[in-house]
């Protein structure tokens, strides 16, 4: 079973999530929990780092919590 978590976007620069499970191919599943800040975009996967981290970036002023 894929393990599920929420980060927060902070309407700047993209969240680093830290985990070793991630892939160069593989994919990521995100999906705004409850609209925060001033919500035009959806956030989406802005950089990986097989085996590291990889991070999610929303739009200026986004603040919304993810489901990643």
């Amino acid at each position: 079973m894929p393990k599920i978590g929420t980060v927060t976007l902070n309407g700047a620069t993209a969240v680093i999530e830290a985990t070793t499970t991630v892939t160069a191919a593989g994919r990521s599943f995100l999906t705004v929990q409850a609209p925060g800040g001033t919500l035009v975009g959806v956030g989406c996967v802005s950089a990986r780092t097989p085996g590291t981290s990889y991070g999610v970036e929303g739009v200026a002023c986004d603040t919304s919590p993810v489901a990643r």
